[in-house]
């Protein structure tokens, strides 16, 4: 995974990864980038090329620093199964919380909908991450994101929980992909109904 070995100041590696349909306030990516140049952590922060372009407006500092790899590399799974990934900053997708999780990763999420507080909350509860509040997020606070990212990647109790639901996950047989394709296969093989 590009960085994971190269950059930084320690061996912790937290990936960022916002979904596309996420247009990040200036005060929350400044924000973002502030907290990734001030943390002990190396950052690997996903940003597609126009988002590079106004973060090179507004916090210049984050794409020169020696511990942040700002990249529109965009394969998430390679970057998850690396050794020194710590953990995950996202969105309370169940896509990008169910990839960290398989690979047993901890996450700190953001909710950003209606849809994803429950997912985040549940992320909470089974004790796999933190939650990072939207509202600090997008009105600029900076130190806020950086304690957080420090509380996830210092409690090994995250890791610990996330380890197990990882492999627990990876040892489903058949995996939710293979249970998914046998119901197509079932639907597709039954007679036809008007339903379908």
């Amino acid at each position: 995974a590009p960085g994971c070995s190269s950059r930084g100041k320690g061996s912790a590696v937290v990936a960022v990864w916002f979904g596309a349909g996420y247009r990040m306030p200036n005060r929350a990516m400044a924000a973002l980038g502030e907290a990734f140049v001030e943390t002990h952590l190396r950052i690997i922060w996903y940003l597609r090329p126009e988002e590079q372009a106004r973060l090179r407006t507004l916090y210049s500092p984050a794409l020169h620093a020696r511990n942040v790899l700002v990249t529109d590399y965009s394969h998430m799974a390679a970057v998850l199964e690396h050794p020194h990934v710590v953990g995950l900053l996202t969105d309370g997708s169940s896509t990008h919380v169910y990839t960290a999780l398989w690979h047993g990763k901890p996450l700190l999420a953001v909710a950003l909908g209606l849809e994803q507080r429950d997912v985040v909350a549940h992320v909470e509860r089974q004790g796999v991450g933190r939650q990072l509040s939207r509202d600090h997020l997008e009105r600029g606070l900076s130190f806020m994101v950086e304690h957080e990212l420090g509380k996830l990647a210092g409690s090994s109790g995250f890791a610990k929980r996330a380890a197990a639901i990882g492999a627990r996950l990876r040892a489903l047989r058949p995996t939710p992909l293979e249970s998914a394709a046998n119901w197509i296969e079932y639907a597709a093989a039954i007679a036809p109904s008007p339903f379908l």
